[in-house]
């Protein structure tokens, strides 16, 4: 026994799965990118469309990575009341 519990995923494991999962995405013709936002430190994962290269879904979304961008610059957020 090793001392890990049963939800711990060794590196092998993880691998196998991001192969699995990218290999779902090609048949579907769609590419995923993996960065990292420079400001904000987080995973931003795209889904693009291998045909067109037209972006199909962003995680996550661009309006809240500006948002925890202002979060960072300001350390202050005003949310507008768009109806007035």
């Amino acid at each position: 026994m090793d001392g890990r519990s049963g939800n711990v995923s060794s590196p092998e494991h993880l691998q196998k799965a991001v192969v699995a999962i990218s290999e779902y995405v090609q048949s579907i013709n769609r590419d995923l990118q993996f960065s990292v936002d420079e400001e904000t430190e987080r995973t931003v994962i795209k889904v693009i469309d291998s045909a067109s290269g037209k972006l199909i879904r962003q995680i996550p979304d661009e309006v809240f990575l500006e948002l925890a961008r202002k979060l960072n610059d300001d350390g202050n957020l005003q949310l507008i009341d768009a109806l007035g």
